[in-house]
């Protein structure tokens, strides 16, 4: 809603103002608007800021401080902005500026303060109801967009029935006319929601309340999207296509087939294909209805294109593909898509990548059939395919974590994806694993060493720095090794993350086996580490509490203080009394992996707790 100007951002009402009566003031005031009124503006804000630091406590102090945050509105500093308004002790002054502090929020889309501040104003005022009402609009729509389960929304939503009848009267910006139809959709209001959306007229408004009447009165919508789909216009591809979908729904399969070449010509090229897909339906089911009605005649019409062809290689499998686009079910889709392939060659001149990819789409939503899905994606990527760059990442994923040939595979999608984007970290870290696994470790550190030049915070990068500490380490080269595990943990943040858990506990480790730094500070970072404690990045936590007791041996070998420590440990881990432990125990026990991992751990410290007890008593009992 950035062109809606309900403000006026300055101030000639200045000169207006009841002055206090110390001179120097009045001369200071006087100047700063003979800045603003020239258009010196840096100079005026100079002024003001001045002013402020010398009378703190005028009676002025706050229409400056309201011109500040004006200025900082204009500027595009709405955060900053906010802060000034907050600084306003004049009731009467914060009054006038509350739609600026309104437009501030907005700006910021702080939408749950924004939709509180606007509730308590229209419950206690009775003027500028309009304003703040369509504000409080735009602030439900947008957090009902971060919210998720229906009766949330439609309890958020529900935040305007007080005001409907104000809003279905009133003249509205189309940012909040618009979410005013969508609030309404949520409360089941599609009438109203279509109705707001007509008032405001234009192309995009009528588009809108065209697919709200697809919900309650599709017949309607149709002769909407109809209407908007003869017109030359932003919306004319939308409604064509949606225009072909709510016919579809609505079963009128002889106005789709007499329209098809209008819906291939008029909708958006990315939407073409399920265009097809929805017309290759649309002939089947025809034709099944008009058999089912002895339209024996008609039927043949719609399956003279291809019936009498069914004979060759090519046509056999169209047909097949044809049936197969009507399915739902994704297995009888791919059982039928994988016949048309059989008849399908490169000799015909068919283009198999969109089978292929087709292929992949289904048979990654079935888990027993990922090899399938992955083998038609890898296949339509040596078709020359464009892919997109998500799904070659989730391929290389797939095929680095094979064995044998099929681990070439990802070797050659991960060159393709780095052609493509050089900086791509998930790419660069798995290509550099590859390297290592091919024994080429100066490529796999080169490769690496250069991605590190470029500063990121990523996580891949973050992988990527643990892997070249551990090849650092592994090569006794200590200073490197060392500075990148220490920039992965040195903040206490970092250690509630698996690359900045492992990387402090390989610095402890390795320190304390070239004896660096003395055990007090070895200890306080395995302290800390097992302070962050996570189930998701376990056995770290786990791993570096019995470092830790290991380290306390070293330095005091009783019996008595490994024993406590080893209690301590235990109890700390399995306790419920803190939210941090219940959830810690929450997730684990969702998780029976962990949970199995866990048990070992819990089981080991049980069997070290038994041995050092025995251990006590046969030295007791000497």
């Amino acid at each position: 809603m950035a062109s809606m100007r309900w403000i006026c951002l300055f101030l000639p009402s200045l000169y207006c103002l009841a002055l206090p009566p110390s001179e120097p003031e009045i001369l200071f005031f006087n100047r700063i608007a003979d800045f603003w009124e020239e258009g010196e503006y840096v100079f005026a804000k100079g002024q003001m800021e001045e002013f402020l630091f010398l009378y703190p406590e005028s009676s002025l102090s706050s229409r400056i401080v309201a011109a500040l945050g004006d200025l900082a509105l204009r500027e595009k500093e709405p955060e900053k902005a906010l802060s000034l308004y907050s600084k306003i002790n004049d009731p009467t002054i914060a009054s006038l500026h509350f739609l600026h502090r309104l437009q501030c929020l907005y700006l910021l889309g702080w939408n749950a303060i924004l939709a509180d501040e606007c509730e308590a104003y229209l419950d206690s005022q009775k003027e500028g109801l309009v304003e703040v009402l369509q504000y409080f609009l735009i602030a439900l729509d947008r957090e009902i967009l971060k919210t998720e389960g229906e009766s949330l929304k439609t309890t958020i939503a529900s935040r305007i029935l007080p005001y409907t009848a104000s809003l279905i009267e009133a003249t509205l910006h189309p940012e909040a006319a618009l979410s005013l139809s969508h609030l309404f959709i949520h409360l089941k209001e599609f009438e109203k929601g279509a109705t707001v959306c007509k008032k405001q007229g234009g192309e995009r408004m009528v588009f809108e309340s065209a697919l709200i009447e697809s919900k309650y009165a599709p017949s309607l919508a149709i002769e909407t999207f109809r209407t908007l789909a003869k017109k030359e216009g932003l919306y004319q591809q939308e409604a064509s296509y949606n225009l072909l979908t709510l016919l579809f729904e609505q079963g009128r399969y002889e106005e789709i087939i007499a329209s098809q070449d209008l819906f291939l010509s008029q909708v958006r090229e990315e939407q073409k294909e399920t265009v097809r897909e929805l017309l290759g339906k649309t002939f089947l089911l025809q034709a099944k209805i008009w058999i089912e009605n002895k339209r024996s005649i008609e039927a043949m019409s719609i399956l003279e294109k291809g019936e009498e062809f069914f004979l060759a290689p090519f046509e056999k499998g169209e047909r097949f593909r044809l049936l197969a686009l009507c399915q739902d079910d994704d297995k009888i889709y791919c059982d039928l898509t994988e016949q048309a392939l059989s008849f399908f060659t490169k000799e015909n001149g068919i283009d198999l990548t969109p089978l292929h990819i087709a292929l992949f789409n289904r048979y990654i939503k079935m888990p027993e059939a990922l090899d399938k899905s992955a083998e038609h994606l890898f296949l339509a990527f040596l078709s020359k395919a464009p892919i997109p760059k998500n799904n070659l990442l989730y391929l290389a994923d797939y095929y680095r974590q094979q064995k044998g040939p099929l681990k070439e595979r990802a070797f050659s999608l991960l060159q393709e994806i780095l052609s493509q984007s050089p900086r791509e970290e998930e790419a660069i870290l798995w290509m550099g694993e590859l390297y290592l696994e091919q024994g080429k470790r100066e490529a796999a550190l080169s490769l690496w060493e250069k991605e590190l030049e470029i500063p990121s915070t990523s996580q891949a990068r973050k992988e990527i720095s643990l892997l070249l500490a551990k090849e650092y380490a592994a090569q006794n080269e200590i200073e490197k090794a060392l500075s990148l595990f220490d920039a992965l943990s040195q903040d206490k943040r970092d250690l509630k993350t698996k690359a900045g858990a492992e990387a402090c506990l390989q610095s402890v480790r390795l320190r304390e086996k070239k004896e660096l730094i003395p055990f007090e500070d070895l200890l306080s970072q395995l302290k800390n580490l097992i302070l962050q404690k996570n189930i998701e990045n376990e056995p770290l936590y786990l791993e570096g509490a019995l470092e830790y007791i290991a380290l306390q041996e070293k330095r005091d070998p009783s019996l008595t203080k490994k024993l406590s420590l080893l209690e301590k440990t235990k109890k700390m881990f399995t306790s419920r009394e803190d939210l941090l432990s219940r959830d810690y125990h929450d997730k684990k026990e969702k998780d029976p992996t962990k949970e199995a991992l866990f048990q070992k751990y819990m089981d080991l410290l049980d069997a070290q707790i038994l041995k050092t007890e025995e251990q006590i008593d046969a030295s007791l009992c000497r």
